[in-house]
């Protein structure tokens, strides 16, 4: 799982083979090298988690891993230190991606077919997340990546053993359903997410092999995908 302060990006939890880790690496945005163990770890050994970062970038937040699936961690950035919210997510969800507003963290898609549901949580209050409306094609895992404007969260990308192209997108101003805006270049699973203040990107992934093409989609007017680069190795599953 990543996670990004103003600062450093963060990943947290994951497995090498079959072992699970509760520990957390940084890397600099600055100076750039290798990561750092931060030396703190999450309350369990977990995987798949959906991360969303505060406005403000202070705070982390992870949920949905396979260890404790519905319990939300924060992640302090001025100590990196770990903490469980008093709140929990509505259902649990590992392995989808997540959108975050200015106040809120969202979990697109869940565990149980039909994979259609939107959650979201609260920052400020620590409240139970809430189902605020559905996906229009939904995400079973982590085949798809989740990115976010300052209106809307993106989610992009090919439900496992379903070929599909969508990217859609839903409002932080008002709950409901998901839209249809537009496709990727191809039936793209398994991809990382970022987001510009202006573009939502797609970066490696598979279709079905590995592939190491980053294609971006404009936050300002819906439309496809674009095919503007490619990463030093292709990959699926990155973070």
């Amino acid at each position: 799982t990543a996670n990004k302060s103003t600062t450093h990006a963060y990943t947290s939890g994951g497995s090498t083979g079959h072992t699970v880790t509760n520990t957390s690496d940084k890397v600099s945005f600055a100076s750039g090298g290798d990561s750092v163990a931060t030396g703190e770890t999450l309350a369990s050994a977990t995987r798949y988690q959906v991360e969303s970062n505060d406005i403000d970038n202070q705070i982390g937040y992870l949920t949905c891993g396979d260890a404790s699936a519905s319990a939300i961690e924060k992640l302090a950035f001025a100590s990196d230190a770990f903490s469980t919210s008093s709140a929990s997510v509505w259902n649990a969800a590992p392995a989808c991606p997540g959108n975050s507003s200015r106040t809120h963290g969202y979990i697109m898609g869940d565990s149980g077919s039909p994979y259609t549901h939107i959650q979201k949580y609260t920052f400020a209050s620590e409240s139970t997340g809430t189902e605020v409306g559905t996906m229009v094609t939904g995400c079973g895992g982590s085949n798809w990546s989740g990115t976010s404007s300052t209106e809307y969260g993106y989610s992009a990308g090919s439900t496992e053993g379903v070929t599909n192209d969508v990217i859609q997108k839903q409002s932080f101003s008002s709950d409901g359903a998901s839209t249809d805006v537009g496709d990727l270049l191809s039936s793209f699973g398994w991809a990382a997410g970022q987001s510009s203040t202006t573009y939502g990107y797609n970066s490696a992934g598979s279709f079905p092999s590995a592939h190491n093409v980053i294609q971006r989609y404009s936050f300002s007017s819906d439309g496809n995908s674009t095919d503007v680069g490619n990463v030093t190795v292709a990959r699926y599953g990155p973070c």
